[in-house]
């Protein structure tokens, strides 16, 4: 199984909203981006897909500051998660930012499973808001 993970260019904005709809039960609980042009005009962050043998199964969306990275989103379809996958896609994200030495990532507290998938893959909680947690994973040379 090849994986990779692919900046969103502009011909791919629409794929990686139709998947991020498509990873969520209830997508009105999410924020949905309105309209392509809007992506296209935020130059302060960057939108990543996963892929498996070239099928996009994933994606993120990351905004990098001093501090670190903050990881705005993230999701994988339902019928690619527990295997491991998202798992590979966060180190092979650390390994081509390898220069970033703190990521951030806010999760709300009824959210069993991404809380159970990030503390797995080394994030602590530092701190919470009303119901959220507020997770770190630093990462040393």
């Amino acid at each position: 199984m090849n994986t990779t993970i692919k900046a969103v260019a502009a011909g791919d904005l629409e794929l990686f909203q139709q998947l991020q709809v498509s990873c969520f039960l209830d997508p009105l609980k999410i924020p949905i981006f309105q309209s392509v042009g809007q992506i296209e005009s935020e130059d302060h962050f960057n939108l990543f897909l996963f892929k498996v043998d070239e099928a996009p199964v994933g994606g993120c969306k990351l905004y990098f500051d001093h501090n670190g990275c903050k990881i705005d989103l993230l999701f994988m379809l339902p019928e690619y998660r527990r295997f491991g996958l998202a798992s590979r896609f966060l180190l092979a994200l650390e390994s081509r930012f390898c220069e970033v030495r703190r990521w951030h990532i806010v999760v709300e507290k009824s959210n069993e499973p991404a809380l159970k998938f990030l503390l797995k893959n080394g994030y602590k909680i530092i701190g919470t808001k009303t119901n959220q947690l507020i997770l770190d994973k630093k990462i040393t040379p």
